[in-house]
């Protein structure tokens, strides 16, 4: 594989990331919507006097994509997994859709639910939306866990990667607007062009206090790339960053079992 990092192929490896996943068993989970930072927000959650545990699922997807996380710790956590704006039964809106205001929406959740220190787990674009919220309000979250988010995304002073990036994000682009029956506001995929040349997660590292893991996709990257994540993971003050050589970008979706046996070690060295 060239040494370009392929944004297209590890983003098409995961077609259930983006597409509606099939209906699902709800037992112990009761589904709500609630008025945060402006909108309206699909959640559905466990409850109880328990550790509250945000999901935040990946670009064109709803929180059916999070179920995973869901079921694994609904007994031990108030798990709630929301629908992010323009996604599932959340509200759609005429602004356009960014990164900020998605960290903005975690913290309305977090105030109109009344949350106390929740843990935060985002896939993709949701790891975005968490990462930012934990950078922009490092006293909220008790810890957050990133799962590939993408990193170390080229600059335009690179130019030749930077332009190759350019292309696969709109080959990305058209390919999620191909999905039939959408079950989101197809203006959300222009978050995608934030990533080229105005945002990157990565500079927001530093102001991250909470303990932070990453999940990262090892499938089919260089050996450069995995020294530049290697790099980008230090300035992570409290950091820990685990691959999944044998996943692609879907990693809870293709290694389940793995996934939450990793998840479930972290969340409990925190008590420890």
């Amino acid at each position: 594989m060239n040494k370009i990092i392929f944004i297209l192929v590890i983003l098409l490896s995961c077609p259930f990331c983006y597409a509606a996943v099939p209906e699902i068993d709800l037992t112990g989970l009761t589904e709500s919507d609630v008025k945060a930072n402006g909108i309206s927000i699909h959640y559905i959650r466990s409850g109880g006097d328990k550790p509250p545990l945000i999901l935040a699922h990946g670009m064109t997807g709803n929180y059916k994509a999070m179920m995973l996380y869901a079921n694994a710790f609904k007994n031990e956590y108030d798990v709630i997994a929301y629908d992010a704006r323009g996604h599932g039964e959340s509200s759609r809106t005429d602004k356009q859709y960014s990164y900020q205001d998605s960290a903005e929406d975690i913290l309305g959740l977090i105030k109109a639910l009344q949350l106390k220190k929740p843990i935060l787990i985002g896939h993709s674009m949701g790891s975005y939306s968490c990462g930012l919220f934990s950078a922009k309000y490092p006293e909220i979250p008790k810890s957050v866990i990133l799962e590939d988010p993408p990193l170390g995304i080229a600059k335009p002073e690179d130019k030749e990667r930077f332009e190759a990036h350019i292309k696969q994000i709109s080959d990305v682009k058209k390919h999620l607007l191909s999905f039939p029956n959408k079950t989101f506001d197809p203006d959300v995929t222009l978050m995608l062009d934030e990533m080229m040349g105005k945002f990157y997660l990565e500079e927001y590292f530093p102001t991250i206090e909470c303990p932070t893991l990453i999940l990262k996709s090892g499938k089919g990257i260089t050996k450069d790339y995995r020294i530049r994540v290697n790099k980008i993971a230090e300035r992570l003050s409290k950091g820990k960053l685990i691959y999944f050589d044998d996943a692609g970008h879907g990693i809870h979706f293709e290694q389940p079992e793995k996934t939450i046996k990793i998840v479930k070690q972290f969340l409990n060295s925190l008590n420890n």
